[in-house]
């Protein structure tokens, strides 16, 4: 439903010759939006009446703007007027079981429409939102004074505490009103309110600041999305909702990707973060160098020793992941021996990748004087002749282990001497902090996007 234009009035501005229309048939007072004079429009002479602020000084707040057309509640409307009031009041306040009220300073924009049968309707506009403000004619109509109780407008019977009084006075005026609207003018107010609706007596004075009439209004709050929505026709907002709803969906994808990282970084703290590890044996296999010599020859370093490498057929899947590799050195010698040994890592290109050597192991027999047999084990780097430790690769790849032993030249032929390699890809325990900084982290993207939402169409 759209607004009719209708042009019941069209002159010049008496101080700047700006060209003005009046849109509504009823109105007395003009104000001209180029120069800010308030002019009589109530005869063909349009007195000059007051020289406001510069229009500069007070623009409007937000979207809301003169000439603008709606359609609330299935009436075509058109914004015809903005007055910006300034208001000093007392505001009730309870703490810890005391009351009072506070001195407070607010600033609101009031908006009047007109529909094309000449009903009015005015939003309210401040820093908190948007509100309908509707004439209210009371059941039980009385003036509430300050620091006290009044009746309810509707029942006459629930006291209700008086929540804010004090006095609001015009700072700026543009477009058209019914009665004379300057800087300087001040009206009277009294408000209770119930739930999310403020129920207002507002009065104004004449010369003389004698109490010339009262009215009252009910005000509701109104979302700004619902506000902008009954406007949508209006070329500049019908952009606005546009571009808003790109962003919405821009946001809406976004809100996903953020939702879904998160919960893979949940996932990923929960099973793969962590400083206990749990493990899968991915290779275990025996390197015994007196088996191995039967089918290949030691290779002598010097005169007293000799070394025999032995490199696994088989293969095992390496990460990027922390890999375990455990070494256990199971001995069975006669008499005295000793052995050092080299681990080894390669590729399939036979290039070493990773090598750690001085496993050292020494055993010695002998007798005390007393004749007793003694025996002498020694094991470096190795606690119960077992060591473990942690290899890291830069890419996922099948590897091969190797080892390595040196031994002496002269040995037992019924020495035995063989290592156990066990090789393990490790997955860390639950990391419950980290798991706790990403879930905190997931509720606030969802109260960011709820945030965002709201402010949208700012």
């Amino acid at each position: 439903m759209a607004f009719s234009a209708k042009k019941i009035r069209q002159f010049k501005c008496p101080n700047c010759g700006g060209e003005l229309q009046l849109q509504n048939a009823r109105t007395k007072y003009v104000a001209c939006p180029y120069c800010g004079t308030t002019a009589d429009a109530s005869t063909d002479a349009y007195k000059i009446l007051t020289k406001a602020e510069n229009p500069n000084k007070f623009p409007p707040r937000s979207f809301l703007k003169l000439g603008m057309t709606g359609e609330i509640y299935g009436k075509a409307f058109k914004i015809i007027g903005r007055t910006c009031w300034r208001s000093r009041y007392k505001e009730y306040w309870s703490e810890e079981g005391e009351t009072g009220y506070s001195d407070e300073t607010w600033t609101f924009d009031e908006w009047l429409l007109i529909n094309e049968d000449g009903g009015y309707k005015t939003i309210i506009e401040d820093s908190e939102g948007y509100s309908f403000s509707d004439t209210l004619i009371p059941k039980f109509p009385i003036l509430p004074r300050e620091n006290s109780y009044v009746p309810d407008f509707r029942d006459g019977k629930t006291q209700q505490r008086v929540q804010e009084y004090g006095t609001s006075d015009i700072r700026y005026f543009e477009g058209e009103s019914t009665y004379l609207v300057a800087p300087g003018n001040k009206a009277g107010f009294s408000e209770y309110r119930t739930f999310s609706t403020a129920y207002i007596a507002e009065w104004r004075f004449d010369d003389k600041n004698q109490i010339k009439e009262i009215e009252f209004f009910e005000e509701r709050k109104i979302k700004k999305a619902d506000l902008m929505d009954m406007f949508r026709n209006d070329p500049s907002i019908r952009e606005k909702l546009e571009n808003a709803e790109l962003k919405r969906k821009e946001n809406k994808i976004n809100k996903y990707v953020m939702v879904f990282t998160g919960l893979a970084l949940f996932i990923y703290a929960v099973f793969f973060t962590g400083d206990n590890y749990n493990y899968h044996n991915t290779f275990t296999e025996v390197f015994n160098p007196y088996e191995a010599e039967k089918t290949q020859p030691w290779k002598s370093l010097n005169d007293s020793t000799e070394v025999l490498s032995i490199v696994s057929s088989n293969l095992f899947p390496a990460t990027v992941e922390d890999v375990t590799i455990d070494l256990s050195l199971t001995p069975s010698v006669s008499d005295s021996s000793e052995c050092r040994m080299t681990l080894f890592v390669l590729d399939d290109k036979s290039d070493t990748l990773y090598a750690q050597s001085g496993f050292y192991y020494q055993y010695t027999k002998g007798y005390y004087p007393d004749s007793t047999e003694y025996d002498y084990q020694y094991a470096s780097n190795t606690s119960g002749f077992f060591q473990s430790f942690l290899v890291k690769f830069e890419k996922n790849e099948n590897l091969r282990i190797g080892v390595s032993f040196e031994v002496p030249k002269k040995r037992k032929l019924n020495d035995t001497l063989s290592t156990n390699v066990s090789v393990y890809s490790s997955k860390p325990h639950v990391n419950t902090g980290f798991a706790i900084i990403i879930g905190l982290l997931l509720i606030a993207v969802g109260l960011f996007f709820k945030t965002r939402k709201n402010n949208l169409l700012k």
